[in-house]
């Protein structure tokens, strides 16, 4: 059997889905990021069991994931600044 994820809200303590495939589950943590913003997506937590009645272990915590999307996010846009910044400065 395949690894099973699930994705938690600790804050109301409840399970929003089931899921085959890490890429599925943090999905939909990318998409409470960016309906619910970041406040409700660090209170999000995806669980991995390896085989039925194993015990979970983190796959992934809300807030490290908020961290890496948004630095990721700000870098890219001070990346791009730089580069269009950049190309317009004549010497």
């Amino acid at each position: 059997m395949s690894a099973i994820f699930e994705v938690w809200d600790t804050e109301t303590a409840h399970q929003v889905g089931t899921f085959a495939s890490p890429d599925e589950a943090v999905a939909v943590l990318r998409d409470v990021l960016g309906v619910n913003g970041p406040e409700v997506a660090r209170e999000m937590l995806v669980l991995k069991y390896s085989a039925p009645g194993a015990r979970p272990v983190t796959y992934l915590e809300g807030a490290a994931f908020v961290a890496e999307t948004l630095g990721a996010t700000v870098a890219e846009a001070a990346s791009n600044r730089g580069a269009h910044g950049a190309s317009s400065v004549r010497e």
